[in-house]
């Protein structure tokens, strides 16, 4: 059972909610895995140990004294200074120090040893306040009742209904501690406070069923020698003490019970986190994604409407290439190979190449636009969210642009071109026509088709001149066919749509990638779900047993 316990704290423990920026997140996850690492693995360790009682309550209510006047000595610092109790002191047999040493994990401990008969099977500690103004004392305090068996709660009339030790009193009834109430400081006009603390138990069910008479009641009076209480005043705090030793397998058995359904409980506060982060995490990724999709969309509409090249830039290539006189030579009709051209009409490879780099060019700072499209879009969105807006700083606050890798990708689709012609021409008579103005000028033509023509070769003349349009579209049908040209076009398209959208597409992994490092996957909620479920049938074999 400790080993499932165990393998439950690792599982609450791997939920790192490093993307949350709510506190109370990291501060439930915390409350469970302490209460499995520093009560149950450890009392279950020694299940028939001595009980630890802590003592706690709010500030000036007497705590310290209580303890001295149990002990019949000077055991804590008692006085009028706030907050007094600036460290736990624990009052311990001798016999039992080394079993306590845990508490020295919580902050600083001070033990004060005893032979005294109530402490062969219980030590007292006493806390420091839980509404002091130091926030360290409130946090040990915190830290060791998660570690306590029993409890016994100091209140005075003045402080009894105050917010603060409310919050450790549910949490204490909800563990099931045995829980003893202690109004101290009473004078006669206020008696009634006892009526009203018993009353505002019963009805938070911090105690169901108490009575005024069961909440002990301890009135104000002169401190004897040393500044402590008679022993009459503390003479239900000894019993309350023995009554634990004489049952305390019992009581830990409770306290046990308590603990495991309580951490079982509040697992699904966690695991009600862990999606709550997920939802926000998937709507930052649903931002990403929105954004490089309507970025790949927008590209493909320009390619569709012939304007992803502005117009002056595809007439300068056509003028260089001589687009029209091309068209004319070719339509000749020409059946003989020595006769569809004369070296004067051939396409200098100098030209083909200037008009390959003045396109890759152009490609590029295509790409490197939208990537810093896509980086506004997607940073725009995530300012809007708290935890977005923490992880847009250093390297996504601007956005990546790498010409390089774009050109690659340019490179390999003006390739591909290249290979798309050769490809055709080789399965078709028209292979003569192709090769008398050469692959690479052809392929040329292709490019220059994609970029001002809608949808490919569909008779369609936008972007440029319809003379310019018409004698490029008729080059190629006439090199390869009405049919094989259009499919050379779409496909030639249709790869530069995805070899841009690539380009963005990793701007966006940017994003993903920071979120991936700070959100906790479902694999984690599902570690949770299935050691909670372990734990729970080893505990019921254990508590049956």
């Amino acid at each position: 059972m400790r080993a499932d316990l165990d393998a439950l704290a690792d599982a609450v423990d791997a939920a790192t909610f490093r993307f949350s920026l709510d506190g109370s997140r990291h501060q439930r996850r915390d409350r469970v895995s302490a209460l499995i690492r520093r009560y149950l693995v450890p009392r279950l360790a020694d299940p028939e140990g001595p009980l630890l009682v802590a003592l706690f309550g709010s500030t000036g209510s007497g705590k310290s004294t209580l303890v001295n006047s149990l002990a019949g000595r000077d055991v804590t610092i008692a006085g009028a200074l706030r907050p007094t109790t600036k460290a736990a002191t624990v009052w311990c047999h001798e016999d039992n120090v080394d079993e306590l040493s845990g508490l020295e994990a919580t902050g600083e401990v001070a033990f004060v040893t005893d032979d005294h008969p109530d402490l062969r099977w219980v030590s007292v500690v006493d806390t420091p306040d839980v509404d002091s103004i130091v926030t360290s004392h409130r946090a040990q305090t915190e830290r060791i009742l998660g570690m306590a068996d029993a409890t016994i709660h100091v209140t005075t009339p003045q402080r009894y209904a105050d917010a603060v030790p409310w919050e450790f009193l549910q949490r204490m009834a909800r563990r099931d501690v045995p829980m003893l109430v202690v109004t101290n400081r009473l004078v006669r006009r206020s008696s009634g406070a006892v009526t009203d603390l018993a009353s505002l138990l019963r009805t938070e069910r911090i105690v169901p069923g108490i009575s005024s008479d069961q909440i002990v009641a301890i009135s104000e009076q002169r401190l004897k020698q040393h500044g402590r209480l008679p022993p009459s005043a503390v003479k239900r705090l000894s019993g309350y003490l023995r009554e634990l030793a004489v049952d305390h397998v019992a009581v830990v058995r409770r306290s046990v019970r308590g603990a495991i359904q309580t951490a079982v409980d509040d697992i699904d506060d966690v695991l009600a986190d862990l999606e709550a982060q997920q939802a926000e995490v998937r709507a930052l990724a649903e931002a990403v994604d929105v954004a490089v999709r309507r970025q790949s969309e927008e590209i493909a509409i320009q390619l569709e409407q012939g304007d992803l090249v502005g117009g002056e830039v595809l007439q300068r290539w056509r003028r260089l290439i001589g687009v029209s006189d091309l068209a004319a030579v070719v339509a000749r009709g020409v059946g003989r190979l020595r006769d569809v051209l004369t070296p004067n009409d051939a396409v200098a490879a100098s030209t083909v190449e200037q008009v390959g780099r003045e396109a890759r060019d152009a490609m590029i700072d295509i790409a490197m636009l939208r990537v810093r499209r896509t980086h506004e879009a997607i940073a725009t969105a995530w300012r809007l969210e708290p935890s977005g807006a923490r992880l847009i700083e250093g390297d996504l606050a601007k956005s990546r642009e790498d010409r390089d890798a774009a050109g690659e990708e340019i490179d390999a689709w003006l390739a591909s071109l290249v290979d798309l012609v050769a490809e055709q021409g080789q399965a078709r008579f028209r292979l003569a026509r192709a090769a008398s103005i050469g692959v690479n000028a052809a392929a040329t033509m292709l490019l220059l088709t994609i970029f001002s023509t809608t949808g490919g070769i569909t008779g369609a003349e936008v972007g440029v001149t319809a003379g310019a349009a018409a004698a490029q579209q008729s080059l190629l049908e006439h090199l390869f066919g009405s049919a094989a040209a259009r499919r050379l076009a779409e496909t030639a398209q249709r790869d530069l749509i995805d070899r841009l959208g690539t380009i963005v597409a990793a701007e966006g992994d940017r994003f993903r990638d920071a979120l991936e490092v700070v959100s906790d996957g479902a694999a984690v909620s599902d570690s949770i779900e299935a050691t909670r479920a372990t734990v729970i049938s080893s505990a019921s074999e254990w508590l049956d047993a």
